[in-house]
């Protein structure tokens, strides 16, 4: 499965702090998939993550108006090319034993393969046209969250007590 996402990857992205990039994982798949496997398996297994692996670069991705003007960037985080590879590891499993076992609602359509925004649009204009055709009332509200994350207040959030013990908490998890 290791080798199966690393032929999956894209060989154009950009490294973490680690250095590592895509592309050097593709050219040395046969030989890396054992040991990368080994190492996460017992960190799972160990319920430690490398610290290296937590650590990220930051860099400025340009949205859009003026170059000149921070509030029109914003942070990407680089992380770990082999973590990210464990991640989806755990996230395929995970939505595997989901929809296995009928534990993902059928309306859900984010993060599920041959689902889309567009697929739910579909979904959601055959439930209205099949409301108003049995002259059902329909009222819908749109909310538009492109900018949502902007809004947030960050320092406030970072501040809620139960934010904290939870990191507190996933700190020592992770601890060596």
């Amino acid at each position: 499965m290791v080798a199966m996402k690393i032929r999956d990857m894209k060989d154009n992205k950009s490294p973490g702090v680690d250095g590592i990039p895509p592309k050097l994982l593709l050219e040395i798949v046969e030989q890396i998939s054992i040991p990368l496997a080994t190492v996460f398996n017992l960190s799972l297994e160990e319920g430690i993550v490398p610290l290296e692996w937590k650590e990220a670069n930051i860099i400025p991705l340009f949205k859009k108006g003026s170059r000149n003007k921070s509030e029109n960037y914003r942070p990407v985080s680089l992380t770990s090319v082999i973590c990210k590879l464990l991640e989806r590891l755990i996230k395929d499993h995970l939505v595997d034993f989901l929809v296995k076992n009928k534990l993902i609602n059928p309306s859900q359509h984010g993060f599920l393969k041959a689902r889309s925004c567009l697929t739910n649009m579909l979904c959601f204009l055959e439930d209205v046209t099949k409301w108003v055709d049995e002259g059902s009332p329909v009222d819908i509200i749109y909310l538009d969250f492109k900018k949502a994350f902007d809004k947030v207040p960050h320092q406030k959030l970072l501040l809620c007590p139960w934010r904290r013990k939870w990191y507190d908490q996933l700190d020592r998890k992770m601890a060596y």
